[in-house]
This record gives C-alpha cells, structure tokens and sequence, in this order.
C-alpha cells in the first residue's frame, strides 16, 4: 500500500535520502530544513513506511508552482506515483528545470502535458561533473 502526504519536520532525513538515491543533484538536510522552514512544499510518497518518493517546491503566488526536485526509487517507476503526486498539485501552472540531455525525464513531463517553453544554455554550468549543463524550462498549464 502507498500513501502520500505532506511531510513533517521528522521526514527530512528519509527525504534526503530518498532524493539522494534517485538523483545526481540533491539538497542537503540543512538545505531541506531550511527549505521546510520556509514554506517549501513536500509531498511524500511511503510504502512500508519508507519513503520512496518525493516531489519539492514553492509555491511562486496564488496559480504558480516551481518544482525543485521530484524522485521516485527506481523500484517503484512506472507506476504513476511521480505523476500522481504532480496531479495532487492544485496550480493553474506548473514549471520547473530538465538536464537537456535527461531523455528519460522529458519523455515523463512531455506523458504529464509539460512543454519545454525555454533553451538554457549552461543552466547547470556550476557542476563540472556534468557533461551536458544545458536545461529545459517546462511548464504545464491546468
């Protein structure tokens, strides 16, 4: 059985986790603390009361969402829980950033009605260890 619910203080640790598992960019805990603190939104998803998925951001005003980061454990794809999370999501428009070469990701968004809006040259030029540092703006109208 999954169960998804906005995370508390106590989750943060397990999300980090989880985020860490899934992702070559993640936050620290102090990262994720300061980003609950401050009014991020995070949705979890638990199976065996473990976190195996994870969707972060902000609300930008009344209709906008930013999506930070969202991660699902690699056992668990393919079972619209990434794309059950986004559509718990009551925006009028959702957005966020894709590694331009992050085929897999853009494939999912695109299944999600998200439409790259914007090129970014060198988005990710700060991480070295990336080959390709380019990023795709998405976003998705209700």
């Amino acid at each position: 059985m999954f169960i998804i619910k906005i995370a508390n203080i106590e989750d943060i640790p397990n999300i980090q986790e989880c985020i860490k598992r899934n992702l070559p960019l993640y936050f620290s805990c102090l990262e994720l603390y300061h980003l609950y603190f401050t009014g991020s939104k995070f949705i979890i998803i638990k199976h065996d009361n473990k976190i195996i998925g994870v969707l972060l951001g902000d609300k930008q005003n009344q209709d906008e969402f930013y999506i930070s980061s969202l991660s699902v454990d690699a056992e668990y794809r393919r079972l619209n829980l990434a794309t059950t999370m986004i559509n718990n999501l009551t925006y009028k428009k959702i957005y966020l950033h894709v590694k331009a070469d992050n085929q897999i990701a853009i494939n999912f968004y695109k299944k999600n009605n998200f439409h790259a809006i914007q090129f970014i040259k060198d988005y990710y030029g700060y991480f070295n260890d990336f080959k390709v540092r380019d990023a795709y703006l998405l976003e998705k109208i209700n």
